[in-house]
């Protein structure tokens, strides 16, 4: 620091820093609402069921889990990208990159969830054990959920790529009010599978209210493609649980 070559005067650029704070602020908000979110999970099912169906759920929750974590290395690529697309004026370069990502994510994690639909049994027995297999079903709806996850997400980024975080921010703080709410409501009455029932609805509802805020921030986005994947997975899966034993 001595030796560097620059003036030594303290100062302080106030307006740069109070914008840096008005921006950053509804970023780690959303980092909080999320860990509120998923830390809440398991002290209700505990106190509504007993800790064996905690158990259960956090079985049923590993895999998806991980392939969450594994889909932010997509995000860690998309949303510097698209930040600059968007810094540079370049509007339909970064529609059509959001819209390209979320065909393309859309259609990788239709594939992954509508597997885990059809061997959701023996996935979990072989990764686990025997005596977590009344996990399956669970596991199957979180996979459902996973997909229209990702592609919240995405569209959450998005939104704080292009300088609007607190809309970001209030699409997650609706969403996880109303998980939570189902949570309190349904566990009681579904069990351990209720929190993936909640995490199905909430986002399903999350997405067309995030689609609204895009293009109320001057992006409008292409849904028809993954519109029709998810309703092509629903309808598979819906046909596997009406025909299977």
């Amino acid at each position: 620091y001595i030796v560097m070559p620059f003036s030594k005067t303290l100062s302080m650029n106030w307006q740069l820093l109070r914008g840096m704070l008005r921006f950053g602020l509804p970023i780690q908000l959303n980092n909080f609402l999320w860990f509120a979110s998923t830390s809440s999970q398991s002290p209700l099912l505990s106190i509504f069921l007993g800790p064996s169906a905690v158990a259960f759920y956090e079985v049923a929750l590993r895999i998806p889990n991980a392939l969450l974590r594994l889909s932010q290395a997509y995000s860690a690529v998309f949303f510097p990208t698209i930040t600059g697309l968007l810094a540079e004026r370049k509007g339909i370069q970064a529609r059509k990159l959001l819209e390209r990502s979320l065909s393309l994510t859309s259609f990788l994690m239709t594939l992954v969830a509508l597997t885990s639909v059809l061997f959701n049994h023996e996935i979990v027995t072989l990764l686990f054990s025997e005596k977590y297999s009344a996990s399956g079903p669970t596991f199957a709806f979180l996979m459902i959920a996973l997909h229209m996850t990702v592609l919240v997400t995405l569209m959450g980024y998005s939104l704080t790529a292009a300088g609007y975080p607190s809309r970001s921010l209030g699409v997650n703080a609706i969403r996880e009010a109303m998980m939570f709410l189902l949570n309190l409501l349904l566990i009681p009455i579904s069990g351990f599978i209720a929190p993936a029932y909640s995490k199905i609805i909430s986002f399903y509802i999350a997405n067309p209210i995030s689609v609204w805020l895009l293009r109320k921030s001057s992006i409008r986005v292409n849904v028809a493609p993954y519109v029709k994947q998810t309703i092509l997975l629903l309808i598979a899966a819906g046909v596997f649980w009406l025909v299977h034993p």
